[in-house]
């Protein structure tokens, strides 16, 4: 209910209704997976109203939970880590960024995870290497994300494919079909408003 209203459009109702679960979740002893999910929603939702302060410090309580035992949270900690990178490129720490991007690949990786989730961590990584002019960096990223945009059968009309490859093309000088593919892009969430969240963690 919390994911509906947020996408919706109702962040408020959305954060009430997530610090309720997870109030609610919080004392059980064997906690259900749930109980994860519902707190890495409530990132999104904090992200979603802007509160970054609350959002980071909050992450840094679940990162620091997670790796107590990071065996057996590696695909969480994934996850975690690309919320916690969106959340510092958002505030311009870019330096942060790019770490918590890079580590979340890594356990990404090592989950053997391909999702949408690992393609938006490649362009995002890309988009702050193109910030500090680190072009062939930049291409790798956009490269790696259309790549496992391709593994996990992306309709080449998607969204984030469309994304991908524009920055991609712009960064081959191939400028016709960047700017052909970005426009695509910007029709298509014209038509259907996407909200962008990590996938992987609410397959």
């Amino acid at each position: 209910m919390a994911w509906v209203l947020l996408v919706s459009g109702d962040s408020k109702n959305s954060l009430r209704q997530v610090i309720a679960c997870i109030k609610l979740m919080r004392n059980i002893e064997n906690k259900h997976q749930l109980y994860m999910e519902a707190r890495q929603l409530h990132i999104d939702i904090l992200h979603e109203r802007c509160e970054y302060k609350k959002a980071h410090n909050y992450l840094k309580e679940i990162e620091s939970e997670l790796l107590e035992n990071e065996e057996n949270n590696v695909i969480e900690l994934g996850t975690v880590l690309k919320k916690k990178g969106s959340v510092l490129q958002a505030i311009g720490r870019s330096k942060e960024a790019v770490e918590a991007f890079s580590k979340s690949i890594e356990f990404k990786q090592r989950a053997e995870e391909q999702s949408y989730g690992l393609a938006s961590c490649f362009c995002q990584l890309g988009d702050l290497h193109l910030e500090q002019k680190a072009i062939p960096a930049a291409k790798e990223n956009y490269e790696m994300a259309l790549t496992t945009l391709a593994a996990v059968k992306c309709d080449p009309e998607h969204v984030s494919f469309l994304i991908a490859t524009g920055k991609s093309r712009f960064l081959k000088n191939d400028f016709a079909h960047c700017f052909a593919s970005l426009e695509q892009a910007r029709e298509a969430v014209s038509v259907t408003p996407l909200y962008l969240m990590d996938q992987s963690a609410y397959d």
